[in-house]
């Protein structure tokens, strides 16, 4: 795939076009709008697919407009999550389509995230912090199930990026930053008429920075390094006053360095260490905050590799029309195609080392190709693709706003092919790449229909309610191509990677209906009080082929169901006269078969393999208090405030990892008792089912005993987050003022899983800024981080295979990959607009 990257000709296309848009500069005009000195602005939202004032939206809702983007320095969903409450997301891995975004303490690790992404109301499939923010309108961020009107995954909450249209004079803005680590960023548009009824917005984006942490075994690429083209193009046709159709075209290129990871090994483990008569099936663990960055290992083994890191191609394409009729009904239609390819390379020992081994040796093809994959230098060097596309058409009719009773009704289609088109490892003996024998290639499809409708009735001047739901029938379909076992295994060979054989195709199909009560009463125009009761589902499906032999070895489902969630929120808006606005938010969840993720350890081919899998959890609850402020204290003195707080646990969970950190039993006590093996469950002589049986038996005892997680907080859910920002600007002439800024942003610690034991700590970043602005430009000397808090972002349990040759031979020793985060950094951005 690598090689069909096109990113030098895309970065000099996107570089021609921002250098064009420059160039007109000179031909147009200032259209800024002034700044009121007294009163706040006031926000529009289409949280509920059509324009309201945010001030009247019975929902929560946090709005960031174009302004503050670009003030905050908010670049991609990472930044924006800081200055959102309740609302946590990092990429824990680089943007590889592995972020997880943790809204109200609803976290998961693997699998589908539980909020979604959407462009101008449409599905982001894949990776979403590589969409960029530089040319929004504004980002919505609707916080609970918003399954009614955005469909599948949004259960809890959706992420709306609203883009800008097109304008009906001639404008534009070219925006540079320059900034230490080698940041290099250029965007800029340029939007005007085509005639009397089109009108245009073209876009380039080149964004890079070098990375933050020197990796000393690859000099290519410094750890963290990032860098993307785009251009987006928008064409909007207004024949008439009752017709609006709209074209959106966007095509990105991503070229990211290997992420930013550091490995704290099992020398520093201190806690749940393995005791033949106390916890004989323990690994070890690590109780506590993560060590500091500098005892960590920080280093990867990519220099055999041809492009480590990240390399992503997507294009996006949406059509949608609006149609008025008969005073005041509307007919909106839109449709919506994605395409995205990208490939992984990367170290997944995450240190650098070569597992089993103290030295690099080689183990000879011919010898043993499936042992070579596991014990060679550069075997755990992998390669990961993944293929995905898909296409969505959403109809929605609705009734006139401007009467009592108001009504839409709507339908929805969905199909998307998820294709994971690789998983190789990197052989060094002879420069071959040769597959990984104990992964699997997976390919999915997936098929989503739906109807939806709302009713909303204003029962007088001050209450409304209004009912909404959606019935979704979700269809999946899976196949596996994997290695077989036991052996034989092709040996690799120049022309030819081993043979793979289809596995059993799988399917299912899950069914939901999820609704949405709300009643507002809106007591004067200042105060708006709501509340709401609604229910969400997260789609269902299958672990990956790679890990389902591991699963059925042990009895344990295949299938992950749905995950559901009961919501009641209640919240009042308001307005302190025309200088202060804000928002308060309780809100109460139950969550029943939360995703999550477990270990196991099997034999594939002979050889003992490790892997995470999906799991179902009992019950979890998550409950909280979110608030946000907006003042202006003073002629252009502003200030925000918001905060969170968030009280996520387990109410019923039983968890095999979690038994097997505590229990006193060995792994033997669960085979089949025998005369070598008098300690094992069942009785001599017995049936192999009474057996069996009694072992399943013993299982679930142990699990009881030693494996209840309840009461404890979900993984990678902070108790609180929150931020202030100030903004102070004071004119210096009659063009030109003097802007200054800070903010502190702030986020409570992390565990990794659901045992509670390692954990991130808090972490806070203090950045300012101090400018110059007129009509037209402005200048900015900016610093982030400027406290250098190094707090880890994530972590990742894992494994520690250095040295230790019995490691695939079914017992390997706990360590974590911790994420690491941007270190203290200053710049200067500057921008002109026309």
């Amino acid at each position: 795939m690598s090689g069909s990257l096109k990113s030098v000709p895309l970065r000099a296309v996107s570089l021609a076009v921002i250098t064009a848009i420059g160039a007109t500069s000179a031909l147009g005009q200032s259209t800024a709008p002034q700044r009121g000195a007294d009163a706040l602005q006031e926000i529009v939202v289409t949280a509920r697919k059509r324009e309201e004032a945010l001030q009247d939206v019975p929902l929560t809702v946090t709005a960031v407009g174009a302004v503050k983007i670009e003030e905050l320095g908010i670049k991609d969903s990472r930044e924006l999550a800081l200055f959102v409450p309740g609302f946590s997301n990092v990429a824990s891995f680089g943007r590889n389509s592995s972020e997880r975004p943790t809204i109200r303490g609803q976290s998961n690790i693997l699998g589908s995230p539980n909020a979604s992404y959407f462009v101008d109301g449409v599905y982001i499939s894949g990776s979403a912090t590589n969409t960029e923010t530089a040319n929004l309108e504004r980002i919505e961020v609707i916080k609970g199930p918003q399954a009614a009107l955005y469909g599948r995954a949004t259960f809890a909450g959706a992420i709306n990026y609203v883009t800008k249209q097109p304008s009906d004079t001639f404008e534009g803005k070219v925006t540079a930053t320059l900034g230490e680590f080698s940041q290099r960023d250029v965007t800029a548009y340029i939007s005007g008429p085509i005639g009397d009824t089109v009108s245009y917005f073209l876009a380039g984006t080149h964004t890079e920075i070098g990375g933050f942490y020197d990796n000393p075994l690859d000099p290519r690429d410094n750890l963290g390094a990032e860098q993307t083209d785009g251009l987006t193009a928008k064409l909007r046709w207004t024949p008439n006053d009752a017709t609006e159709i709209t074209a959106l075209v966007t095509y990105a290129e991503d070229n990211d360095g290997p992420p930013a990871l550091g490995f704290q090994g099992r020398e520093f483990n201190n806690c749940q260490l393995f005791s033949a008569t106390l916890r004989p099936r323990s690994r070890g663990y690590y109780c506590g905050e993560v060590i500091p960055i500098e005892q960590l290992t920080i280093s990867q083994l990519t220099n055999q590799m041809p492009n480590p890191g990240t390399r992503r191609e997507r294009t996006r394409a949406a059509l949608t029309g609006s149609f008025e009729f008969g005073d005041g009904y509307e007919l909106v239609s839109t449709s919506a195609y994605s395409q995205e390819d990208y490939e992984v390379q990367i170290d997944v020992t995450y240190a650098g080392y070569v597992p089993g081994r103290l030295s690099p040796a080689l183990v000879p093809v011919a010898a043993s190709a499936l042992a070579a994959q596991f014990s060679t230098d550069g075997a755990f060097q992998r390669i990961n693709g993944e293929q995905r596309d898909d296409f969505s058409q959403e109809l929605r009719l609705s009734s006139p706003v401007d009467r009592a009773f108001r009504w839409t009704v709507g339908g929805y289609y969905f199909t998307s092919n998820d294709d994971f088109i690789r998983d190789d490892k990197v052989y060094t003996n002879g420069g071959l790449i040769v597959p990984n024998g104990a992964a699997a290639l997976t390919f999915r499809d997936i098929e989503n229909k739906a109807l939806f409708g709302g009713i909303e009735y204003d029962l007088n001047e001050k209450w409304t309610v209004t009912a909404e739901a959606r019935r979704a029938e979700e269809s999946i379909e899976q196949l596996g191509n994997r290695f077989p076992a036991p052996p034989p295994f092709v040996p690799p060979t120049a022309a030819a990677n081993g043979t793979r054989v289809a596995t059993e195709p799988l399917s299912a199909t899950f069914k939901s209906t999820t609704p949405r009560f709300t009643v507002r009463y809106k007591a004067n125009p200042d105060l708006t009080l709501f509340a709401n009761y609604a229910e969400g589902t997260k789609p269902g499906g299958f672990n990956s082929s790679a890990v389902i032999p591991l699963l059925r070895a042990e009895g344990r489902s295949i299938e992950v169901l749905e995950e559901e969630s009961e919501v009641i929120e209640i919240g009042a808006k308001f307005k302190l006269g025309a200088r202060v606005s804000g928002s308060i938010t309780a809100y109460d969840i139950k969550l029943l078969n939360q995703q999550l993720t477990q270990n196991i350890i099997g034999v594939i081919g002979g050889a003992a393999v490790a892997n995470s899998f999906i799991e179902n959890s009992g019950e979890t609850s998550s409950k909280g208090v979110e608030v946000e402020l907006t003042a202006r204290i003073g002629d252009g003195f502003d200030v925000g405030i918001g905060g969170a707080l968030i009280d996520a646990t387990f109410d019923a969970y039983l968890n095999v990892d979690q038994a097997n950190l505590y229990s006193t039993r060995p792994n033997s006590a669960f085979s089949v008792v025998t005369a070598t093996n008098p300690g094992g469950c069942g009785t001599l002589g017995a049936s192999a089912a009474a057996n069996a049986a009694a072992c399943s038996a013993l299982r679930a005892r142990d699990n009881l005993e030693f494996g209840n997680v309840a009461g404890q907080r979900t993984p990678r859910s902070p108790e609180w987050n929150g931020y202030i920002t100030t903004r102070y600007s004071r004119p210096l002439t009659e063009a030109i003022s003097l802007v200054i800024g800070a903010d502190l942003t702030a986020e409570g610690s992390k565990f990794a899983q659901v045992h509670n034991l390692i954990e991130t700590g808090d972490r806070m970043y203090l950045n300012a800024r101090i400018g110059f602005e007129s009509d037209n430009w402005n200048v900015t000397l900016w610093g982030r981080n400027i406290n250098d808090d190094d707090t880890p972002l994530d972590i990742l349990r894992y494994i520690d295979g250095r040295g230790i040759p019995s490691y695939f031979g079914g017992f390997a020793t706990r360590a974590f990959a911790i994420s690491l985060p941007k270190p203290r950094q200053f710049g200067l951005t500057a921008s002109y607009k026309f």
